[in-house]
């Protein structure tokens, strides 16, 4: 019998140090043991009880469900039906005998004496309504579980006071994602009120990211802002983890010093699921060591949500943020980040700070994905504004098409090489850069209407009449209604008039009657042509060569009026 009292004696032991293989061992040879005279042996109420939730904590469920249940037949009076209950419930839930889970739970939910175990029904029967796809009637409990008392302010929606209700309320703001999004919002926020409740930090940061991702979706940019912004940084998460898991040691220290000073033994047994608390803790804050940083992607998405809400200094600000804040992060982060940067620069920035940026990525990131738009954006920003500087734009241009053979950019810088040297009045090169253009491109390239008409003007100015009136004027047979035309037909006039100045004597008068008359006609089609006041003035340089003054002064008076230049 000794011998029986020391094997039962090792196996609580052993089960209040989390050894339950060697505690089911100890006991079932106890009882073994006893033989016959074990069944409803009194002195044997705690092997019978402590095997069973040995049993529960192997995960041999039907094995603890039977011995729950054979335990409660063999002692109906036991102080420990409630317990043994419970553990029954547990069972049913994790076999999946959901109706029977459910129905426990329910009967455990305000048992009098026993406020301990509100919380734990209230959540496991959560759980077996969501197992069973009855989230409505999960929804209630897990609203029930974390429901202000009377102590709590007026018109508060929750009050999480536990860790079990925290999980509680993960596992509700996961529900109201679908159904109730902005009560969603609300929860999550409150529960960074509560992080040290939360066992599982990294679940929590996953949710907030998952709400967020989803108001992003819908365009919801500023609820999707507040979800990014209750996300932890991992550095974050890992002194939160930490911090549980020395609360959690501590909670055990005060229960050893308890078990000494009152004597009493039976409290060893409370330290088992702290113990597990505690090793769970532990190996999630090994997983996050090891996982990347999400940072980088969190950042951009308060970026893009800056930018959304037409925020895009911000926006700017938290991408420099993110290149600062995380050295280490991958190179295709980081080379997305300073891209992103840049895009937005070229709607905000001085064209110095975008040619700057965009020198940093291309002595960073030579071969980056985005090395072609880059060098775009970095050749073509001193066009991008009111007054542009075409002699810094020509040479970054031609430095950037002599460097980047293979940029699919290359037929609009070519383009814009050519525009800028045309308004530096450099025609004969841009004339050059046009043809290159037709030539590489032809009628198919995006600015193939652009270079066409411009290097008819370009034989205009450089004083080959006969050569721009050919190209302009297959313009105008080509593009009727194209961008230019306006001033393609302007351009007609002037070298008619040319022409007419240039004809034997007894044509000419014809010849300016004929610009007289083509003027009022391009006067009637386009009347609020900017080529109006220039229409005008060519009208009357005509009446002018036919010595008819009154009629000239009146269209020099017109074209005055309708100038759009100090010059004109």
């Amino acid at each position: 019998m000794k011998e029986l009292q020391q094997k039962a004696e090792a196996g609580f032991a052993n089960f209040n140090n989390g050894q339950f293989e060697p505690a089911v061992a100890n006991f079932e040879e106890v009882l073994k043991g006893f033989g016959q005279l074990a069944k409803g042996n009194k002195d044997l109420e705690p092997v019978y009880f402590t095997l069973a939730a040995a049993y529960f904590n192997l995960n041999q469920f039907d094995k603890a469900l039977k011995a729950f249940k054979d335990f409660q037949v063999d002692y109906p009076k036991t102080t420990r039906l409630i317990d043994s209950t419970m553990g029954i419930a547990q069972c049913q839930l994790l076999l999946k005998n959901y109706p029977e889970a459910e129905k426990l739970f329910a009967g455990l939910e305000n048992i009098p004496g026993r406020p301990d175990l509100r919380d734990q029904a209230l959540f496991l029967e959560a759980t077996a309504y969501r197992d069973d796809k009855q989230i409505d009637k999960a929804i209630t409990k897990l609203e029930t579980l974390i429901k202000p008392d009377a102590k709590s302010p007026a018109g508060a929606h929750q009050d999480v006071r536990t860790a079990l209700q925290a999980s509680g309320a993960i596992m509700l703001t996961q529900f109201y994602v679908d159904n109730n999004p902005a009560r969603a919002v609300e929860l999550l926020l409150y529960l960074q009120t509560k992080i040290t409740l939360v066992e599982n930090v990294v679940a929590l940061n996953q949710l907030a990211v998952k709400i967020g991702d989803d108001f992003y979706g819908k365009k919801l940019y500023k609820e999707a802002f507040a979800c990014y912004r209750a996300v932890k940084l991992r550095n974050e998460i890992v002194r939160i983890q930490q911090q549980r898991i020395a609360a959690l040691v501590n909670q055990i220290a005060v229960i050893r010093r308890r078990v000494l000073l009152e004597a009493n033994p039976a409290l060893m047994n409370t330290i088992v699921p702290i113990q597990g608390s505690i090793d769970a803790a532990k190996k999630l804050l090994e997983q996050i060591n090891t996982l990347p940083d999400f940072g980088p992607k969190l950042y951009f998405r308060v970026a893009t949500c800056y930018y959304e809400l037409t925020q895009k200094w911000e926006a700017l600000v938290v991408y420099d943020d993110l290149l600062l804040r995380f050295p280490t992060a991958t190179k295709e982060d980081r080379e997305s980040a300073l891209f992103a940067e840049i895009a937005i620069m070229t709607e905000v920035a001085t064209p110095e700070e975008l040619d700057r940026y965009c020198g940093i990525y291309l002595k960073e990131f030579p071969d980056g994905k985005n090395k072609d738009s880059v060098g775009y954006f970095m050749a073509s920003s001193q066009l991008q504004v009111k007054d542009p500087d075409y002699q810094k734009a020509a040479d970054k241009l031609q430095w950037m098409l002599d460097n980047q053979k293979d940029s699919k950019f290359r037929s609009e810088m070519l383009f814009q090489l050519g525009y800028s040297r045309f308004n530096l009045g450099k025609f004969d090169m841009a004339l050059g850069d046009f043809r290159k253009y037709q030539e590489q491109y032809g009628e198919a390239g995006a600015n193939a209407e652009d270079v066409l008409y411009l290097a008819g003007v370009c034989q205009m100015f450089s004083g080959k009449i006969d050569e721009a009136s050919r190209i302009i004027g297959g313009y105008i047979q080509k593009y009727g209604g194209g961008q230019y035309i306006t001033d393609a037909k302007y351009r007609m006039l002037v070298i008619n008039l040319s022409y007419a100045g240039a004809a034997i004597p007894k044509e000419q008068q014809g010849k300016y009657e004929q610009v007289i008359a083509d003027s009022k006609t391009w006067e009637k089609e386009y009347p609020t042509g900017n080529q109006l006041g220039d229409v005008r003035a060519t009208r009357a340089d005509a009446y002018v060569s036919l010595e008819k003054m009154d009629d000239a002064i009146e269209s020099y008076i017109g074209a005055w009026k309708a100038a759009k230049s100090d010059e004109l």
